[in-house]
C-alpha cells in the first residue's frame, strides 16, 4: 500500500496523523494477509520550510523502516516545492526506492494499493508497469479537488488503475460527475470501519434511549471547517433548562468559540474540555445522549460511527461524506452544514422524541455501525482486491 494518510514515524501522536487506513492493513494481517505499507513523506527545502508542520517533515526527511502494530513501514523522503507538482526525477527515484524495497524485504506484492492521486496514484501507475500487477486507487475529497488542477494527471491514473474504492457515497457523486467513469471497470464504496469493541451492547442502548435528552456533545479539531460556531448558536437558541453541550478538542478557534458563548449568554452551559484521548471521548459519548458535527467538507468521519456506536443520537452534514450512512430521521438525522436555523430545529425535533421515536433511531444506528465493523469493512476490501486480482489472471490467459 503507498499511502501518506498513515503514520510517518515511530509512536507519531495519533492527533498528527490519521489511522484510519491502517485499520483496514491491520485486519488483514489478522486475517492472514501480509502487507507492506510505503508512505511518500513530503517535505520542503529548507527556504519554504517556515511552519511547525514543515519542520517537523524535514525533521524525519530520511529514510527508515518502522512498525506501526502489526504493519512493516518505509518511511520515503520525497522533496517538493510549495504548489508545484513533484519533479519527475523525484516520482521517478521514488517508484526505483520502492522496487529496491521490496527487493530487500523479498516481497512480491500481488496488488497495489494507492490513497490518494498525488503522489500516490501517480507512483502507483509507474509501479504497475514495472511490476505487471494491479492496482487499486483509494478516492477521497481531496483527489476530487485535485483533478480540476491537474486533470490530465488524474485522468491517467484512473485511466491505468484496475479498480476504484470511493471513501464515501459523496465522493463516487462527484467522481461521476467528471464523466471519467467509463475508464474504469470495477468500482466499490468502502467508508472506514469501527472497532466492535465500541459498540455498546443493545441493553444499554435501551437504557440510553427512556432517559431525557439533556446532553449534547462534538468532538473535533477547532478549526473552521468543523463549524463548531453553527453549532453554538443553535445551541444559544434553545430554550430548555437542563440542557448541557460539551465542547471536545482543541484548535485555533478555541478562543474565538468561547468568546461566542459568552457572547450568547450560554457559558455555563458550555463545557469546553480540550483535547481527550480517543477512549477519553467514547466515554464522554457514552455519557451524553446527542453527537453533533456539521462540518464541511468532510469525505467520512469515524467519530460519527464511534458515536452510533456509543448510543447517541446523531447528527451530520447534508451531502458530505456521512450522507447516505446516516439517513435522514431513520438511524440520524443531516442538516445543511452552515444553516443555524436548520440546526436549531433538528436539535428541538431530538429533545422533544418520544421514548418509542427515540429508541428506534438508536437501534437502527446500532444495526448501521454492526454492520461497519473492523472486520466487516476489511471483509469488503479484501473481497474486492480478490475480484481485481482474479480479473487480472484471466486478462493475462
Amino acid at each position: 500500500m503507498i499511502t501518506s494518510l498513515y503514520p510517518g514515524y515511530k509512536n507519531q501522536p495519533r492527533k498528527e496523523a490519521t489511522w484510519a487506513i491502517h485499520y483496514f492493513a491491520n485486519k488483514w494481517v489478522e486475517q492472514g494477509h501480509s502487507v507492506k505499507v510505503v508512505v511518500p513523506w513530503r517535505f520542503y527545502p529548507r527556504i519554504f520550510s517556515f511552519s511547525a508542520s514543515s519542520l517537523q517533515k524535514r525533521k524525519y526527511a530520511f529514510e527508515e523502516f518502522f512498525p506501526v502494530q502489526n504493519i512493516e513501514v518505509f518511511r520515503l523522503p520525497m522533496k517538493k516545492i510549495p504548489w508545484v507538482e513533484f519533479a519527475k526525477e523525484i516520482i521517478d527515484c521514488a517508484v526505483n526506492r520502492i522496487v529496491e524495497f521490496l527487493n530487500i524485504k523479498s516481497f512480491k506484492p500481488d496488488i497495489i494499493i494507492a490513497q490518494y492521486s498525488n503522489p500516490s496514484g501517480i507512483i502507483a501507475t509507474q509501479l504497475k508497469r514495472k511490476l505487471k500487477i494491479p492496482f487499486i486507487m483509494g478516492l477521497h475529497t481531496s483527489d476530487i479537488f485535485y483533478q480540476k488542477r491537474r486533470p490530465k494527471t488524474f485522468e491517467e491514473i484512473i485511466r491505468n488503475c484496475d479498480g476504484v474504492v470511493f471513501r464515501s457515497k459523496k465522493i463516487k457523486d462527484h467522481f461521476n460527475n467528471l464523466k471519467l467513469a467509463n475508464l474504469i471497470s470495477k468500482e466499490k464504496i468502502i467508508p472506514s470501519g469501527i472497532n466492535k469493541d465500541f459498540i455498546m451492547e443493545k441493553d444499554h442502548i435501551l437504557k440510553k434511549s427512556r432517559k431525557e435528552t439533556t446532553k449534547i456533545m462534538t468532538a473535533c479539531n477547532l478549526i473552521p471547517l468543523k463549524n463548531v460556531d453553527v453549532l453554538i448558536k443553535a445551541f444559544a437558541e434553545l430554550d430548555y433548562e437542563n440542557l448541557n453541550l460539551t465542547i471536545v478538542g482543541n484548535g485555533k478557534e478555541f478562543q474565538k468559540l468561547k468568546k461566542l458563548s459568552i457572547k450568547k449568554g450560554i457559558e455555563k452551559n458550555i463545557k469546553f474540555a480540550g483535547e481527550m484521548s480517543r477512549y477519553e471521548v467514547l466515554n464522554e459519548m457514552r455519557k451524553s445522549d446527542v453527537f453533533v458535527m456539521v462540518s464541511s467538507p468532510e469525505t467520512f468521519g469515524l467519530v460519527y460511527l464511534e458515536a452510533m456506536a456509543s448510543g447517541c443520537i446523531t447528527v451530520g452534514s447534508k451531502g458530505e461524506g456521512i450522507d447516505g450512512v446516516i439517513k435522514d430521521g431513520y438511524n440520524g438525522f443531516l442538516v445543511e452544514p452552515r444553516n443555524v436555523s436548520a440546526l436549531k430545529d433538528t436539535l428541538e425535533r431530538i429533545i422533544n422524541l418520544n421514548h418509542f421515536e427515540k429508541e428506534s433511531i438508536l437501534i437502527n444506528g446500532l444495526k448501521t455501525v454492526s454492520a461497519l465493523s473492523e472486520n466487516a469493512v476489511a471483509m469488503q476490501y479484501i473481497s474486492f482486491i480478490r475480484e481485481i486480482i482474479e480479473l487480472e489472471k484471466q486478462d493475462c490467459k
